[in-house]
């Protein structure tokens, strides 16, 4: 069987425990482009924090981000598709949220927010280094 596509998440597949491609993961990745296989990375990030760790690749391919509502060219950035929650129900989700004190993140295509991102930055960080 010859495969012809790869799509694989990012955080905890591809990427090691420093949160960068594991050089195991680059030379099959590199293997497989040299067989013709398409790869295709996926990821909850938003579409800068994970299109960064693929231009070892050099190579142009969708990247399917922000937990697929963008995807995006890699070396382009042509946008290939985007689904995206509209404002007013963006706000109104919040003030749902607000209201009984829900601890929340918000995606747009290149930031993160949440409610408490210093909190959240320090869960990261220890994750990061445990």
């Amino acid at each position: 069987m010859k495969y012809k596509l790869i799509v694989s998440d990012m955080d905890g597949t591809l990427l090691g425990d420093n949160h960068k491609i594991t050089e195991e993961n680059k030379i099959a990745l590199s293997k497989a482009l040299e067989k013709g296989v398409k790869i295709v990375p996926a990821s909850g990030r938003i579409y800068n924090s994970a299109r960064e760790h693929f231009d070892f690749l050099d190579i142009n391919t969708p990247l399917i981000a922000c937990n697929g509502a963008i995807i995006k060219e890699t070396k382009t950035n042509k946008l290939i598709y985007k689904n995206n929650i509209p404002n007013d129900i963006c706000l109104k989700i919040i003030d749902i949220f607000e209201k009984n004190e829900v601890y929340y993140q918000l995606y747009s295509e290149n930031t993160m927010m949440c409610k408490n991102c210093i909190l959240w930055s320090i869960l990261m960080e220890r994750a990061v280094f445990l």
